[in-house]
């Protein structure tokens, strides 16, 4: 089950040597403190797959999140493209042989000429919030996108916020609970134990300024996704790669 942003108020007067916290307050740095370590870990409770969509003929983009989002986390931002698929041949039969491949990612300097150019896509970029297909598709194309969209927070700024779920796996709890404290911390000027929460969760300031190479890590340090732990537990085999015809 998981645990909520008020759990994390909750436990906070241990950080505090109880001193009462103001609820709102807590409720707010939880939320940022979420989404800021949500940006850079791949949590499988943010992990989404969105609708097999057709492309436009000839029209590159600009093309909103939305295009390839399911309707419940419409508005939230993409933080991770785990991956975009692109069909050879649609619409997609079921149950049969239905072959394509990986768009790869691409800067949208480096696309601007193929965006002018029609044929099939093999690339795509975002710019400005929005995605882009290059080369500009030559015929009505099916894709679809996996993703890690943004902890949403649908109660945030109201009386019943503490009952929103916090979506990441429950060995989080105590890495959410110390960022929050962190950020109250600095709210009341006590930055000696901001520091020493800092320190809990990213290592000692030696093993952030080298980049994990000198000093001890963190809580942080010991995380690792699920994809890293089934790669562990897994034999991995080779696969086939359809690649694209042209580039």
């Amino acid at each position: 089950m998981a645990f909520t942003v008020g759990s994390i108020y909750a436990a906070m007067p241990n950080y505090f040597s109880g001193r009462t916290i103001p609820s709102a307050q807590c409720y707010e740095n939880t939320r940022k403190a979420i989404l800021e370590m949500s940006e850079n870990y791949k949590l499988p409770g943010l992990q989404a797959t969105g609708p097999t969509v057709p492309l436009t003929l000839n029209y590159a983009g600009p093309y909103p999140y939305s295009t390839f989002q399911n309707a419940q986390y419409a508005g939230l931002e993409i933080n991770k493209f785990d991956s975009f698929f692109i069909y050879y041949n649609g619409p997609v039969v079921p149950n049969q042989e239905n072959a394509g491949f990986p768009l790869r990612f691409k800067t949208i300097n480096d696309l601007e000429i193929l965006l002018n150019i029609p044929g099939l896509p093999t690339n795509w970029t975002r710019h400005e919030g929005q995605i882009y297909f290059a080369m500009a598709p030559n015929q009505i194309y099916y894709v679809y996108l996996r993703f890690q969209f943004e902890h949403p927070f649908p109660n945030a700024g109201t009386s019943n916020a503490g009952n929103d779920p916090i979506l990441l796996p429950n060995s989080w709890q105590d890495i959410v609970e110390l960022a929050t404290a962190e950020r109250e911390a600095s709210d009341f000027n006590l930055d000696a134990r901001a520091a020493k929460f800092r320190q809990r969760i990213y290592g000692d300031p030696k093993f952030e300024a080298t980049g994990g190479t000198e000093g001890a890590p963190g809580l942080l340090f010991a995380r690792t996704s699920q994809e890293q732990r089934d790669q562990t537990t897994t034999m991995k085999s080779l696969r086939l790669l359809m690649r694209p015809c042209m580039r």
